[in-house]
């Protein structure tokens, strides 16, 4: 939900910047976007090097967080602005239409945390199957969240986002933790790993999580 709303109240913070006319109106939404999408393949490249896949996902939604709460508290257009920015990195989105919409770092990122933590090609498919499924049903409430007549402030909708990513974030760092715990247990009992090893079943000893 976090991600999609941004095109709800995305035009209405640019319009509150003075740019009304297109086509400046049209190209001050993408200077947020296009930020996100690099920050998405650097994040990826990182966080793969680190096999470290929680703590960055934990930092990503804080920011997101932080910038719903700017949205929420700072009624001054050009902070509202820069706040964008911090949504569209932290919230969990991206879609096919590339900058034209929100390519968050988040996500991809996300897809891949639970791509790497499948042992087998069957295990990976279903699940990166339900997370994406899941997904796309809760942007459902959208429209009662951001409804017309709550604007330009949408004061519920923000809360909402706000407090899911807030989630997200202690979720994700959660699941770090039990990660890390459960690789240093079989550590212990199996013997350490290189984490490049080829993984042939589901009770194969030498599985490692990505945390």
């Amino acid at each position: 939900m976090p991600n999609l709303s941004l095109f709800y109240f995305l035009p209405s913070i640019i319009d509150e910047c003075g740019w009304n006319e297109m086509p400046k109106n049209a190209l001050m939404k993408v200077p947020p976007l296009a930020s996100s999408f690099i920050g998405m393949i650097l994040v990826a490249w990182k966080s793969d090097k680190m096999r470290d896949r929680g703590r960055w996902v934990s930092l990503l939604t804080f920011v997101g967080a932080v910038g719903y709460v700017l949205l929420l508290t700072v009624p001054v257009p050009g902070f509202r602005y820069f706040a964008v920015f911090l949504v569209s990195w932290g919230s969990l989105y991206s879609t096919t239409e590339g900058l034209s919409a929100n390519s968050s770092p988040a996500l991809p990122l996300m897809l891949a945390w639970i791509s790497g933590n499948c042992p087998t090609e069957t295990k990976r498919s279903l699940g990166l199957s339900i997370a994406v499924s899941v997904g796309n049903t809760i942007p459902i409430a959208l429209p009662w969240a951001f409804s017309l007549g709550a604007g330009p402030r949408f004061f519920v909708g923000y809360a909402i986002c706000t407090g899911l990513l807030v989630f997200s974030c202690l979720l994700a760092l959660g699941i770090h933790w039990y990660f890390r715990w459960e690789n240093d247990k079989a550590d212990r009992e199996y013997g350490s790993v290189t984490g490049k090893e080829k993984i042939e079943d589901d009770e194969d000893v030498r599985f490692r999580y990505f945390y």
